[in-house]
Order: C-alpha cells, then sequence, then structure tokens
C-alpha cells in the first residue's frame, strides 16, 4: 500500500522476559543508573533497554553479560528465580547437559544452573 505508513511496538515476549526485565529494572535502579546510562555502558539504545525491561525484547547471552557486568551483578543472579535450577532438572535436561563436552557442561552448570557465581581469581 503505497503511503501507508505502520508503526509497530515490540510485542511481550512471555513470563520469561517480563520477570527477567523486571529483575534487570530493579537491579538498575539499585545501582542508581538511569536506562539511558545503562544503555550508554552496554552499547544499546534507551529504548532497548526499556523493551528489555519491560518483557518486550529478548536477551541475548553476550548482552546479558554485559548488562550483568555494569550493574555489578552476576549473570545469573538476574534471571528469574524459576531458571535459576531451584527445581530439580528434568530427564531431558540432564540428557542435554550429558551430550556437551565437558567445559560446555561447565559453562552450563556454572552461569544458568549456579546462578553465574564463578571462583575467586578467575
Amino acid at each position: 500500500m503505497a503511503g501507508y505508513c505502520r508503526f509497530s511496538m515490540a510485542a511481550p515476549q512471555g513470563e520469561f522476559y517480563r520477570l527477567l526485565g523486571k529483575s534487570l529494572a530493579s537491579a538498575r535502579q539499585a545501582a542508581k543508573l538511569t536506562q539511558a546510562k545503562l544503555a550508554a555502558v552496554v552499547g544499546l539504545s534507551r529504548t532497548s533497554i526499556a523493551n528489555i525491561e519491560s518483557g518486550r525484547q529478548p536477551v541475548q547471552v553476550h548482552l546479558l553479560v554485559r548488562i550483568a557486568e555494569a550493574l555489578g551483578k552476576e549473570p545469573g543472579s538476574l534471571l528469574p528465580a524459576t531458571s535459576r535450577g531451584t527445581a530439580e532438572a528434568t530427564a531431558s535436561e540432564r540428557a542435554k547437559l550429558e551430550r556437551l563436552g565437558p567445559s560446555q557442561r561447565a559453562w552450563v552448570e556454572r552461569f544458568v544452573i549456579g546462578g553465574g557465581k564463578t571462583r575467586k581469581g578467575r
């Protein structure tokens, strides 16, 4: 359609991203950072930060790590409680972990299951 202008807003991405966004917003506010300041530090637009915090924009892992570093947090500590391994892993999840190489499995266990805790000096 010629002359038709369609504006679209980022759509909600589901409960996980809503909870993740809420956690990120809370951590950002505790760190006394504005959305604009956090955006500048991690290389995103303020609008992207707003969309992430409202659960309308998914976050790639490398961006979650950058955001966590800017907030002085471990990446895993920002994840919603249900994804931090509070529930026992299902048989399917265990099978997937067993197929990973040792270093990949260690990373998953450290960051996804263990909440992102690292050993001192690493």
